[in-house]
């Protein structure tokens, strides 16, 4: 696995407040019905939000979220390698000189600077593309379930395993 390196100085994550100081603001902006929750991989960044839910033993709470990936692969011909490849290969024109890829920000405006060239390209809005690509639509509840149930597979088999080999 691939180790991704910081984006500032391991000091500075120990100064910030930790998650349960955003949460409520994390949980209004998702939940909010007039907010759009896009991303690159979005199933990834759901997974992570709930691991620090479930962390923080914080109450869990339902939202929608689309998946640019899927749009990409339908849509345009870019062989996709990662977020900061399909921006570089679809917004030749945008300015992506301040990006700074797997921080928040920039992550959140390349996906953004992404959906709106498709759009440009497509000659549709936001919700024309999510209905062109059906498959973009990620079903954030029964995700989490399914990853759980995963989880609790691979803890079992790993458990059966240690079981084995301690004889």
């Amino acid at each position: 696995m691939a180790k991704l390196p910081y984006t500032h100085k391991p000091a500075y994550y120990f100064k910030c407040p930790l998650f349960n100081h955003f949460y409520r603001k994390i949980r209004h902006l998702l939940g909010n019905k007039k907010n759009l929750v896009f991303g690159y991989a979005v199933n990834c960044d759901c997974s992570y939000l709930n691991d620090s839910i479930m962390r923080y033993h914080l109450p869990t709470f339902q939202y929608d979220a689309y998946d640019l990936l899927p749009i990409i692969k339908q849509y345009s011909n870019v062989i996709c390698h990662g977020l900061e490849d399909s921006y570089h290969a679809i917004c030749k024109d945008s300015n992506q000189a301040n990006l700074k890829v797997h921080l928040a920000v920039g992550d959140a405006l390349m996906t953004m600077q992404i959906a709106k060239h498709l759009c440009k390209a497509l000659n549709v809005n936001i919700w024309q593309l999510i209905a062109k690509c059906p498959t973009c639509k990620l079903d954030v509840e029964k995700y989490l379930i399914e990853k759980q149930e995963q989880r609790r597979k691979k803890k079992e088999l790993q458990h059966q395993h240690h079981l084995l080999h301690q004889k």
